[in-house]
């Protein structure tokens, strides 16, 4: 299903790809410099890790861009529009998009600016939860031991490097002392949480590798409170890289190849989109990478919901 969609999404756009490429790019796209990712690689020699996009792909992810570029200008509109509906109407709206699949249902109620309105989460996509936090309850003090030994050594490792006995750049040019204080940061946050009896739970190992479908889509990790019914999660439905374009909170991507000019984090998830060595599993699919795209350019339209397991 998911590569047929992403196939007409290309088609789709490819039919209205004359008219953006006059109005966007002044009837220049084809043959990929007069666009801002055909022009990151001009001149470019890739790497044996990081070989030039051919120019197929580099004129694909351009039509991908402008596409997702399109879709995002859309949506003050859709959102608009649907507040001046009666809420009624509003709610109907939202019960009709509980039929889509549930992570395709999150997605539209992000772009729609809908929330949690009338959201229900199908038996399908919590199945089997409550099997494994039942499994990781059992495990919670082996978990907690994991944990306050991932805090003494992060805190070592820091103290570490500020004496100047580790370098303060790791191989990819990242500042150690920043990227350790945030993963200690982020491990004594997972402590306190386990200490409280909240079992973590990862979406990420499902077997289900449909991206409209997939818990790794929806769900992601999420922490769960035990009841006396089953388990709880306050999830938050929001993307680290939402509104990335605007805030510059992922980059903007940068290129290890020398020569290679910036992309934005919409373009290079336009990219890898079209790439060929992505697509086998859900959370690097052609069409969660079109997602991406459109997030990285939309303001944040993050929202909670619960979700129950019994």
């Amino acid at each position: 299903m998911m590569p047929n969609l992403f196939e007409q999404f290309l088609n789709n756009v490819n039919r209205g790809y004359g008219q953006v490429d006059k109005n966007v790019f002044g009837g220049l796209l084809p043959g990929g410099a007069a666009t801002p990712i055909g022009a990151a690689y001009q001149g470019v020699k890739g790497t044996r890790f990081e070989p030039v996009p051919s120019p197929i792909n580099r004129r694909a992810a351009s039509l991908v861009d402008a596409g997702t570029g399109a879709i995002a200008k859309t949506q003050p509109f859709v959102e608009n529009t649907i507040k001046t509906l009666p809420d009624s109407m509003q709610s109907g709206i939202a019960s009709g998009l509980n039929t889509l699949p549930f992570s395709a249902n999150l997605f539209a109620r992000y772009f729609a600016g809908i929330g949690n309105k009338n959201l229900q989460i199908p038996e399908s996509t919590t199945a089997g939860i409550k099997q494994e936090l039942d499994i990781k309850t059992k495990q919670l003090p082996l978990k907690i031991s994991q944990l306050e030994l991932g805090v003494t050594n992060l805190t070592d490792m820091l103290n570490d490097t500020k004496a100047g006995r580790l370098s303060s750049f790791n191989t990819f040019g990242h500042n150690t002392v920043q990227s350790l204080n945030h993963g200690l940061a982020e491990t004594k946050s997972n402590l306190n949480r386990a200490r409280q009896g909240d079992i973590a739970f990862s979406a990420y190992g499902t077997q289900d590798q449909n991206p409209l479908t997939s818990p790794s889509t929806s769900f992601g990790e999420v922490w769960f409170s035990p009841k006396e019914q089953g388990y709880q999660a306050n999830e938050k439905y929001d993307f680290s890289y939402g509104n990335a374009d605007a805030r510059k909170t992922m980059g903007p991507y940068i290129s290890e190849m020398k020569g290679a000019a910036e992309l934005t984090p919409s373009q290079n998830f336009a990219s890898t989109a079209v790439d060929p060595t992505f697509g086998s599993i859900a959370i690097m699919s052609p069409l969660t990478q079109v997602g991406r795209a459109i997030i990285s350019k939309l303001p944040d339209k993050s929202f909670n919901y619960p979700i129950n397991i019994r």
